[in-house]
């Protein structure tokens, strides 16, 4: 039962070390474009500063986009983050656990010579506990049938 654990624990430790290495590239991913649309943002606000005419709205429309995805954005990767730090409790805490169970599994391993060893003489004694029951029976037997003759 104990290996068992150990090996579902140890299991679903590589699934979140496997998670947390995908939220990590995730996070290499959106930071990037993050980047990326920061210097689009910087352009824009240039742009609508050199020029005041009809396209103006188009451009400010543009420009309300991409500032309401930023913070968007910057929330995504601050969740990614929160979720890497939780990730990485988790698999400390699992690591931990799977060391005390280790330690249980070793103490219990441990055990298993000195009571197979109580389990052999008590099966001896048994043994010899029926042998003896099964004399007296006999004899008991003998006794009986002597009596009734």
């Amino acid at each position: 039962e104990s290996q068992s654990i150990l090996k579902v624990l140890q299991s679903t430790c590589l699934e979140l070390r496997i998670e947390s290495e995908h939220l990590q590239m995730a996070l290499s991913i959106v930071e990037p474009k993050v980047h990326v649309l920061q210097a689009m943002f910087s352009d824009i606000q240039l742009h609508l500063q050199g020029q005041l005419n009809g396209r103006d709205n188009k451009i400010h429309l543009q420009q309300q986009h991409i500032e309401g995805t930023l913070p968007r954005m910057y929330e995504k990767i601050e969740e990614l983050k929160k979720v890497l730090v939780q990730r990485d409790h988790q698999i400390h805490g699992m690591l931990q656990e799977l060391g005390s169970l280790r330690n249980i599994l070793k103490e219990r391993e441990s055990k298993i010579p000195e009571l197979q060893d109580t389990l052999d003489k008590q099966r001896l004694l048994s043994a010899k506990q029926q042998e003896e029951l099964l004399f007296k029976n006999n004899r008991l037997e003998t006794l009986q049938r002597a009596l009734e003759q």
